[in-house]
C-alpha cells in the first residue's frame, strides 16, 4: 500500500488537499501535517504518521520548502525503504504522483520525471505570453 503525506508550514497542506479533492475527488491514503499551528512538534506529528505504516508499505512525502524545518526532518528518513521525499511542491507534481500506478513500488526515475514535468509548469506568464505573441507573429509572416 502507498501512503501520501503533504507536510508544510502552516495550513498550506490543507489548501493543497482541498484543491486535490476538487480536481481528483476524495482520494484515500493522503494525510496532511500543518506544522507550527498547534503546540506539537513536526517530529512528533511525523512520527505519529510514520509509526502507523508497515515496513513493506511505500511512503511519498511532499514538503513545501527545501531548507525548511519540515523538510529537514523528513530528510532523516531517506534511508527508510520505499520512501520518497519531494520538496518545493506545486499542485501539478502532487496530482501527477498521485496518479502513478500503485501496482508496483515507484521507481526513482518515475518520480523524477513527474518532478521535471511539474517544474516545467512554473512559468513567469508576463514574459511567456510576450514570447508566444512574437512566435505567433513570426508564423503569420
Amino acid at each position: 500500500m502507498r501512503h501520501y503525506l503533504i507536510a508544510t508550514h502552516g495550513t498550506l497542506s490543507n489548501g493543497f488537499l482541498n484543491a486535490i479533492r476538487m480536481i481528483a475527488g476524495d482520494l484515500r491514503n493522503i494525510t496532511v501535517i500543518s506544522a507550527y499551528i498547534e503546540n506539537v512538534s513536526v517530529e512528533e506529528q511525523a512520527k505519529g504518521f510514520l509509526d502507523g505504516i508497515k515496513e513493506e508499505d511505500e511512503v511519498v512525502v511532499f514538503t513545501d520548502i527545501m531548507g525548511g524545518s519540515v523538510n529537514q526532518y523528513f530528510m532523516t528518513q531517506l534511508n527508510r525503504k520505499h520512501f520518497h521525499l519531494i520538496t518545493g511542491i506545486n499542485l501539478a507534481v502532487i496530482i501527477a504522483v498521485l496518479y502513478l500506478s500503485e501496482d508496483k513500488y515507484l521507481e526513482a526515475s518515475e518520480v523524477e520525471s513527474e518532478v521535471e514535468n511539474a517544474r516545467s509548469q512554473l512559468i513567469y506568464m508576463n514574459e511567456y505570453m510576450k514570447r508566444m505573441t512574437v512566435e505567433e507573429d513570426d508564423l503569420e509572416n
